[in-house]
């Protein structure tokens, strides 16, 4: 978030390309789009997402914790959301050292310890139509 568009964008055109050179298919979105728009066709589409809802919403949370909880939850939504709508069937996903440290220390602030042990364990998660595997990163 405290990248210039212009650096977003030139960021995601390398994405894009080495994407597509490895013969994948490349997909963008933005946190700031709505659900119904939530598809951008080129990296330049980035400069019309307008991002002021978004930085509000990360303002209003107090702690770094929460905010990267907050960034989780979201990313995780619209993951979801997009692999729905472009009818994929899986969605494998990594977890690096901090998001786990993050999850764990979410669960305990929110009274769920108990659900720590299903949050650092390679997981499938399933809803209809769409499995979701989590992948340690180490």
């Amino acid at each position: 978030m405290n990248q210039s568009k212009q650096e977003r964008i030139r960021i995601t055109e390398e994405l894009k390309n080495l994407v597509e050179t490895n013969g994948f298919t490349f997909h963008l979105t933005s946190l700031g789009l709505p659900a119904t728009t939530m598809i951008l066709n080129r990296p330049s589409d980035i400069e019309n997402v307008d991002d002021s809802m978004l930085l509000d919403l990360f303002k209003s949370v107090g702690s770094l914790t929460s905010k990267e909880d907050l960034f989780r939850r979201l990313k995780v939504n619209r993951l979801v959301e997009m692999a729905k709508r472009l009818e994929c069937n899986k969605l494998f996903t990594a977890e690096d050292q901090n998001s786990l440290a993050v999850k764990l220390m979410t669960c305990v602030a929110h009274g769920r310890g108990e659900q720590m042990g299903s949050e650092v364990v390679r997981t499938v998660i399933k809803k209809p139509a769409l499995v979701v595997v989590k992948k340690i990163a180490l």
